[in-house]
């Protein structure tokens, strides 16, 4: 029996199954819709102060994960040169 894994969105241990299978261990695996909702949730934080969420991409610089973010309106925050050459 597949189950859903508690706190991971729609990722299911039968996804995560196949994944294994298909790209081999240890992976990562991101539920994009999660990740929007997540992005919208922290948008919609009140700011007494007037600033902008951001995203530090020393976290997490896969690109594709950055478009997704950057793509529901948070900014990215790169510390360095070689940061801010990643996502142009």
């Amino acid at each position: 029996m597949h189950r859903p894994i508690s706190g991971f969105g729609n990722v299911s241990s039968k996804v995560v199954a196949e994944a294994a299978g298909k790209f081999g261990t240890p992976l990562y695996l991101y539920d994009e819709q999660l990740l929007r909702k997540r992005c919208k949730e922290v948008r919609a934080m009140p700011s007494a102060f007037l600033f902008s969420p951001r995203y530090a991409m020393k976290a997490n610089p896969n690109k594709a994960i950055l478009q997704v973010i950057a793509g529901e309106g948070l900014d990215i925050d790169a510390s360095s040169l070689n940061e801010a050459g990643i996502f142009k």
